[in-house]
């Protein structure tokens, strides 16, 4: 084991063996000695892109206060791509690489698609698609002025060119007056009521407004993403969502409603109902 993986290791343990056992911190060791971070750290470089890196100390620090390690790192993986994070954005989900594979293969004849990236965040679904298909012409957008920053900031360093829209989409999609073939959205879903059933991590760090819709209705996201579809959907033109697995039947019959006659509902790996795809055809 080299110097620096040592420090590392020792000084994890030594600070965090109270608050964590020793599978945990093990995990936590792997996903630190693997990460850009470390080779970054590890090298003597200070920056990478035009983010400085954190600190070895505040590293220790913030997993002390039992912040999640992606934002201790500022760095989550999301399909083979490294992404800066902070608390600003969601910490990318296994889930949401399912429903990003599954509107990647989208391709057909067709090399030259347009979609929207309804509530980017980190900018982690519409940068990979932009990646994967470079012909692709990309819109993101975001009600957070911080989210967007993050989702510019990953753009640059993966070397894609999107369009982002700083833009609440509840109250003012009417703005967007493109037409699309995909329309993709990881939307706030959650009810308040459901809060007790999420990790107290998530709960302390990741940013609130992402996770609920304000207000009372889950489903508001959802039933503003049908009325859009239905002017700003091309031809054969698709959407994509992930979905609270507690509200899949509602959500899916808002589809309906709205005049949607494909739809598909999806399972993740751990069989939950989690995906929807719909077209008006």
């Amino acid at each position: 084991m080299l110097l620096a993986e040592q420090e590392l290791c020792q000084t994890l343990k030594l600070r965090l063996s109270g608050l964590y056992n020793n599978y945990e911190l093990g995990l936590l060791q792997d996903y630190i000695l693997k990460s850009e971070w470390f080779k970054v750290y590890n090298s003597g470089i200070c920056k990478i892109g035009s983010k400085e890196l954190p600190a070895f100390k505040q590293i220790v620090d913030d997993l002390s206060s039992m912040a999640p390690v992606q934002y201790a790192i500022h760095e989550s993986d999301f399909m083979g791509l490294v992404l800066y994070v902070d608390s600003s954005v969601l910490i990318p989900r296994p889930e949401t690489e399912e429903l990003t594979a599954w509107v990647s293969q989208k391709v057909g004849n067709n090399s030259t698609l347009k979609v929207l990236d309804v509530g980017c965040g980190s900018g982690c679904i519409s940068i990979y698609l932009k990646k994967k298909h470079v012909h692709w012409k990309v819109t993101a957008l975001d009600v957070s002025p911080m989210a967007l920053q993050v989702a510019k900031e990953n753009a640059t360093r993966i070397g894609v060119a999107i369009d982002f829209l700083e833009l609440d989409f509840l109250k003012e999609g009417d703005l967007i007056l493109d037409s699309f073939d995909i329309i993709v959205s990881n939307p706030p879903y959650i009810s308040k009521e459901e809060s007790n059933l999420m990790s107290p991590h998530t709960l302390a760090y990741e940013p609130e407004m992402a996770l609920f819709p304000i207000g009372d209705d889950p489903l508001i996201f959802y039933k503003e993403i049908a009325l859009f579809g239905k002017s700003h959907l091309k031809p054969e033109g698709e959407i994509y969502c992930e979905l609270n697995e507690f509200l899949v039947l509602e959500t899916q019959e808002i589809f309906r409603l709205n005049g949607y006659r494909s739809i598909e509902i999806r399972n993740d790996m751990q069989g939950k109902s989690r995906m929807l795809k719909a077209r008006m055809d």
